[in-house]
């Protein structure tokens, strides 16, 4: 659009009749205005200028640390879900798709409905909570085993049995299970047990991925071991 209204010398030829340019250093480069007859007005072009400033300067640039970041997979794919923006009347929209939906033709395939993002974080949330305070539970269950004795154990066995029977099971589970990985496990918990929303270090740190078929049926893969999580009593 420039080239309307100015003709820039910006290259040379090496020689006379030959097809090969070369640049000219940007102090011996000169304008030439008024050269050619413009297909708007100058002032018209300048505002355009001004405009597409405008929309460089408020380009969406979708950011990577929302809670869920990279770990939302399709139940039918299995594809990373795409993280997408729109506005509208002012609002902004953030959602996950499917990207191998839209190739896809008729009803089977993976789901063509989005998923919003503020309900699938509430979600994921809401098992991570349930996961945090069961894991309370636990602990407090484990200290107050830690804190009887073995005589006190043998006075009260014959009115607690079965709550002692269960607890010495989970016990000898657990040491067969290592150390490391159930201390780990406990420590990671422990970390974000006060928390009151959702972060994406913790996401990333608990779930291995959440895997969503539709807006309706949403599986959270926790990173822990079976073995881990039986013990525990999620």
């Amino acid at each position: 659009m420039i080239a309307d209204y100015y003709e820039i010398y910006v290259k040379e030829e090496i020689g006379v009749g030959c097809k090969h340019t070369a640049s000219v250093p940007k102090e011996d480069q000169f304008i030439v205005e008024g050269r050619h007859e413009g297909i708007i007005t100058k002032e018209e072009f300048l505002k355009a200028q001004e405009i597409f400033c405008e929309i460089g300067e408020t380009k969406n640039v979708i950011p990577k640390t929302y809670p869920l970041y990279r770990i939302v997979k399709c139940g039918i794919c299995g594809r990373v879900m795409s993280y997408k923006t729109y506005f509208r009347n002012g609002v902004t929209y953030r959602y996950f798709t499917c990207p191998h939906a839209k190739e896809q033709t008729g009803e089977d395939g993976c789901c063509k409905r989005y998923v919003i993002e503020d309900n699938l974080n509430e979600i994921v949330w809401s098992v991570i909570r349930q996961l945090l305070d069961m894991t309370d539970a636990f602990k407090q269950k484990l200290d107050k085993q830690n804190n009887v004795g073995r005589q006190d154990n043998l006075i009260l066995a014959e009115k607690l049995a079965a709550d002692i029977a269960e607890l010495e099971q989970k016990f000898k589970d657990a040491e067969t299970m290592k150390d490391d990985n159930l201390s780990q496990a406990l420590s990671v918990m422990k970390k974000y047990s006060g928390a009151d929303e959702l972060t994406q270090e913790m996401v990333q740190e608990l779930i291995e991925k959440v895997i969503v078929t539709d807006p309706e049926h949403v599986e959270t893969i926790w990173k822990f071991k079976d073995e881990i999580r039986k013990f525990i009593g999620i």
